[in-house]
């Protein structure tokens, strides 16, 4: 990070601990409703009786974010008599009383929760910690877009692409800078981040598509929703290096309404082909497809961000997956979509599909880490494919929890050759699935889909509530494609030990599998 960054960040460090130790442990910062959004009209909530807007969404969740310091006590009223509820996820064991149309709860620490009261939308519940990067409204090297001599409209009714796309062109050309987006409302077309600038988004800040197709370049193609064409909303230049979207603000695709009016679909952000990208504390909401999608990119860090995609309808709207990238690290994420939470895929040369201008050479996946995430899905939650053409290698999901899913883990390569290898799943809770008419659930899927080597797969420490409705799935693709070692390990279901492969409905035949173990305690079996 450039010294002058650095010194920025510390002084505003400083300015926060200065300002904040009058307060009484938990201070809790709120942030304007943006006037694009609705607030809730099922739920209100207060954190240590401080009002939070709740955003209403166009699918079966509401959402908040707030910022604390420590333990905050969560109120929420609903507009109705509380009769049941739920707080996910469980491990985090939270407690919660009800007094007629109230329900309240503590959490200890910045947190992200899922509550479910009734039969009413779930409460989505961002707590992050306070910021303490946050730089100055201006300053040096500091690009408020508002400000002259960018003059952009924060009210989302005039185009404010210029003014943004103007403001990281200045930066760059100068060797770095941040520019600042204050809340308010940024209606934009495609957005390109370059080398050595960082986009600060405030509190109560949405950069938002405009919806428009003719406000896009056109990027991809995708042909199983039909060949609809669709864009990289917010993309990194190709080759840039150093580049980081952080604060508490929002980046909206606006890409449900593009979708079903226009047929034209938006990944949310794109860092493509670039180098030590970070994403922290933000929000991404509503792409018209995948959301966010690190391609052929290496060093790239997504922590203590939330992706709200659609859930309830069939759109293929992928939250988080990377792609060809090397030396990643998803951590403490949580993911709402229809289709994959967190995925990795890899894909070949001369694609005219998703791939279509891709830049440079496929190349392989390799150590790619997803920690602390929360994932809610219509289907897979965390998934190594489908695009397998070239290999994936150290892919670890970790220290999680899915909240609801039909495939809660899963590895489906079917779209070309590549090796993968190295491949764990660990301590993870598996919660609810999605109760799908004519779709069945199974809380393991390994099935090798075209002739590809699939080689050590390492399934640990598993808690599942149930194992689904059929049976899991796990099988080779054929004599000379093989799935070779397959270890479980301290799998329970129900809080009981599993000690063979029935209790955790696994089939006694699992075509062109080779060392498929499970181990609990001291108890192996094949």
């Amino acid at each position: 990070m450039d010294s002058w960054i650095a010194s920025i960040f510390r002084l505003r460090h400083l300015w926060l601990l200065v300002s904040l130790s009058p307060l009484a442990h938990g201070a809790v910062v709120t942030y304007p409703l943006p006037s694009c959004y609705k607030a809730s009209d099922q739920l209100t909530l207060t954190a240590n009786a401080t009002t939070v807007p709740i955003v209403a969404t166009t699918a079966v969740y509401d959402t908040c974010n707030f910022s604390t310091d420590g333990a905050v006590t969560i109120t929420i009223t609903a507009q109705e008599p509380i009769t049941s509820f739920n707080i996910s996820p469980h491990s985090q064991q939270i407690a919660g009383t009800v007094e007629g149309n109230r329900l309240t709860f503590t959490l200890e620490k910045p947190s992200y929760v899922i509550v479910k009261i009734n039969k009413l939308r779930e409460a989505v519940i961002a707590g992050d910690s306070l910021e303490t990067e946050a730089p100055p409204a201006s300053g040096n090297r500091i690009h408020n877009i508002t400000a002259i001599p960018y003059k952009a409209d924060a009210s989302g009714e005039q185009y404010a692409t210029t003014a943004i796309q103007t403001a990281i062109d200045t930066a760059n050309k100068a060797g770095g800078g941040i520019v600042y987006v204050p809340s308010g409302v940024f209606k934009c077309g495609n957005v390109i981040l370059k080398s050595n600038v960082s986009i600060y988004l405030q509190g109560g800040a949405v950069i938002r598509g405009s919806g428009l197709p003719a406000d896009y370049t056109h990027d991809f193609t995708k042909i199983s929703v039909g060949g609809l064409n669709g864009t990289w909303f917010v993309s990194t230049e190709p080759g840039a290096k150093n580049v980081k979207i952080f604060g508490r603000g929002t980046i909206d695709g606006n890409g449900e309404s593009m979708r079903t009016t226009y047929g034209f679909l938006n990944h949310a952000v794109v860092p493509m082909a670039c180098s030590n990208f970070t994403m922290d504390g933000v929000a991404v909401r509503d792409a018209g497809l995948w959301s966010v999608i690190p391609t052929r990119s290496n060093h790239v860090t997504i922590r203590n961000t939330k992706v709200y995609q659609e859930n309830d309808r069939i759109t293929e709207n992928d939250a988080i997956d990377i792609q060809e990238c090397q030396d990643v690290l998803v951590d403490h994420v949580l993911a709402i979509s229809q289709d994959d939470a967190f995925s990795t895929k890899t894909w070949g040369k001369g694609s005219k599909e998703i791939g279509l201008k891709y830049p440079g050479d496929p190349q392989e996946l390799r150590n790619v880490t997803f920690n602390d995430c929360i994932a809610w899905t219509r289907y897979a939650a965390f998934k190594v494919g489908n695009g397998s053409t070239q290999n994936q290698t150290d892919i670890t999901f970790q220290n999680s929890c899915i909240y609801i899913s039909r495939d809660p883990l899963k590895m489906a390569p079917k779209s070309g050759p590549g090796t993968i290898r190295n491949i764990t799943f660990e301590n993870i809770d598996v919660e609810y699935y999605w109760a799908t008419a004519g779709k069945n659930s199974r809380w393991l899927s390994l099935q090798l889909e075209t002739a590809c080597h699939v080689e050590n797969v390492n399934i640990r420490k598993i808690r599942l509530l149930s194992t689904g409705d059929v049976d899991a799935k796990i099988a080779g693709f054929d004599e000379g494609h093989r799935l070779v070692g397959v270890n479980l390990q301290d799998i329970s279901v129900n809080g009981i030990p599993a000690s063979s492969l029935k209790d955790l409905r696994i089939p006694s035949k699992t075509p062109f599998v080779d060392n498929l173990t499970l181990t609990n305690g001291s108890i192996s079996s094949r």
